[in-house]
Order: structure tokens, then sequence, then C-alpha cells
């Protein structure tokens, strides 16, 4: 196999003006769509597709004999003929059952777990070079693992890793806060072919639109896909303004003018954060939250690092279930570790211990 998924990993640095500038350099077009599509796609003879079986280890990769049957008096009416490749059979399944294979640049997004892990059945085969950024526990790194051969799964949590690793012992997955530090997917994965993203609502947008961009320009895979609420509904508000000129069921009109958009934005309000990362350059705690070692309350609930380090995305949803109320640094009520005034009594951990 040409693609590998190896190499040492470079020495860290912080993102600087020069790499947020790289965001607007050009790089391969990509086709844009959302997943699933607003509208049943029109499957037409020769589409190669993936059909959704009994059991998730069968590959279901087909290809369209026949369009949607409409004629209401046919006995398979409104259900398209595919033939499998596994067997040479050929049957009628609804079309709600059928996925389209893409290839030749494409970029998915969608945002519910369900479709996330549809998109990891049917857009792999045994010979892809994959990476699963984001992969938590590795369910869906173990779903994509039985389509393809050679896959890592990469997470910034050192425990969602360990877990990983003891489930699924015939994945390699690694610690990597690809967000942050999106460089170092290019020393540990080469010829890849496809990407799935997937990094929860803990990760603000404009990390996610620059990460996408490197893979775009530096890793040029097949197909990315990216499991993101916020920019489903970007995607979907433009698709609305640009409803005149929608010439499929899927594919985001105008793209590339609107991709370019949430990048220039992105650059603007990156480099706004620099000029107050530069301004508060003896923060006390600059690091992302869970960089922070995990800690428990004297009542034994585990202390929330967003609460300390940033802002809980919980609570704008439902109770965050671990504990406002101890400082994670000191361990004392009424204060979070940003405003704690003791005296430092361990270090902070350092940015290359967390890889």
């Amino acid at each position: 196999m040409e693609g590998t998924l190896e190499g040492e990993r470079p020495s860290v640095r912080r993102v600087c003006t020069a790499d947020i500038s790289s965001l607007l350099a050009p790089c391969e077009p990509y086709t844009f769509k959302i997943y699933p599509p607003p509208r049943m796609p029109d499957f037409q003879p020769g589409d190669e597709v993936f059909v959704k079986l009994n059991s998730e280890q069968d590959t279901g990769r087909a290809v369209v004999v026949e369009p949607l049957i409409q004629d209401p008096l046919h006995e398979y009416s409104g259900r398209v003929k595919v033939r499998y490749h596994t067997c040479g059979t050929s049957c009628h399944v609804r079309p709600t059952r059928i996925t389209m294979v893409e290839s030749n640049r494409k970029l998915l997004f969608c945002f519910k777990t369900e479709s996330y892990r549809k998109l990891s059945r049917s857009q792999l085969v045994k010979t892809d070079v994959c990476i699963d950024v984001g992969c938590s526990y590795g369910k869906a790194t173990d779903i994509m693992s039985q389509h393809c051969d050679n896959i890592i799964g990469m997470d910034i949590s050192r425990e969602a890793i360990d877990s990983c690793r003891r489930d699924y012992p015939h994945i390699r997955f690694e610690v990597m806060d690809c967000l942050e530090y999106p460089e170092h997917l290019r020393s540990i994965a080469t010829g890849v072919t496809k990407v799935f993203i997937d990094i929860g609502g803990n990760r603000e947008r404009n990390a996610l639109i620059r990460l996408i961009t490197f893979v775009q320009q530096t890793l040029r895979p097949d197909v990315i896909v990216v499991k993101s609420e916020a920019l489903v509904r970007a995607a979907t508000a433009h698709m609305r303004h640009c409803e005149a000129e929608l010439s499929s069921e899927d594919v985001i009109p105008a793209g590339d003018a609107w991709w370019r958009t949430l990048q220039e934005a992105t650059v603007a309000e990156m480099n706004s954060k620099l000029e107050e990362r530069g301004q508060e350059k003896g923060k006390r705690f600059p690091l992302y939250a869970l960089k922070y070692p995990k800690k428990n309350a004297p009542n034994g609930k585990e202390i929330c690092r967003f609460h300390n380090y940033g802002e809980c995305p919980t609570r704008e949803k439902r109770p965050c279930e671990r504990d406002h109320e101890v400082c994670h640094y000191c361990l004392e009520k009424g204060h979070i570790a940003q405003q704690c005034t003791a005296k430092e009594e361990f270090a902070p951990p350092s940015i290359a211990s967390t890889f």
C-alpha cells in the first residue's frame, strides 16, 4: 500500500500570524456538500453507492443499474435497482437506504452522530488510508476499521485514547490536539485518502476552519467528512439565500465563495485574538482546558476544567455534571482557577507533555 500512517511528531509551536495568513493561500478546489441532502439524490445508472445492510461489517458497495422507478403500477415502484460488487446480484432498494459514494475532492458536512457513522461505513474501501480526528472513545473509528485496513484515531483526551487502546487493540490511536497544532498531521499521515473530523461542541469554529483548510492544503485527501453543527447551519443558511441558484440536491452553491468568506472571517478573528494573547503574555493559565490534569472535588465529583480555564459549553444546553464550586488549581471553594491567587504548588503541564 502506498499510503502509510507513521512518522515522528515535530516540535510543538503555537499558532502565529504566518499560520493564520496561510488560511487564504490557494489550494485544490473541493466540492462542498451537506449530508443528509435536503432532497433525495437523483440516482442514475453508473453511480457508485452504498446500501445500508443489516450487518455493519458487510460492504454494501453497489452500482446503480436503473434509476428510481416512478410507475405506481410497477412491482418495485419507488425503488432503485442496484448491483452489488461483492456477489454480482441485483435487487431493488428504497432510496432511503442508499448513500452516494463520493470521490474527486468532496468535503461533506454533517452534524448528527448517526449521519457521521453512516458516512464512516459508506465512504471507505479497504485500500483507503484514513485518519479520524476527534475519535473520542473510538466507536466511529471501529466502524471505519471494518471497511478500511489503514486507519488511525486521534483525540486530545488521553483518557479517551487509553480507553480506545483497551477496547480496540487492533486500531492505532494517538493523543493529539489537531486543532491547536494541525501541523502534526503532516508528519503522521502520509498518503491519506480520507479524513474524518468530529471535534464535538467544545472547540471554537475558527479552529475547526483552520484545521479543515490545513487538511485541504497539505494532505489533500479525496474526501473530507466533518461533523459540525455550526458549519452545517452556516451552509444551510447560505443555501437558503442562494435557493434560486441550486444546481443539485446536496451541493452547496457558490461553495468556494462561501468557504472563502468563512476563512476571511476566521483570519480577522484569530488575528484579533493573537493581539489579545500578546497583551496577556503573562497569563497564568494559557492552555486549553483539557490539557490540565483531571481532579476531583472533596465530594468526589470531577472538577469542570472548562469552567475553571475557559467557558463550560454544556451549561448553555443542560446542567453540567461536573463540579463548578471548587477551584481546579487549589481545591478551595469560592473562585475558579483563573481567579486563583494561591502560590504555585505544581507546574502547569507543558504543551509538549500532552503529545
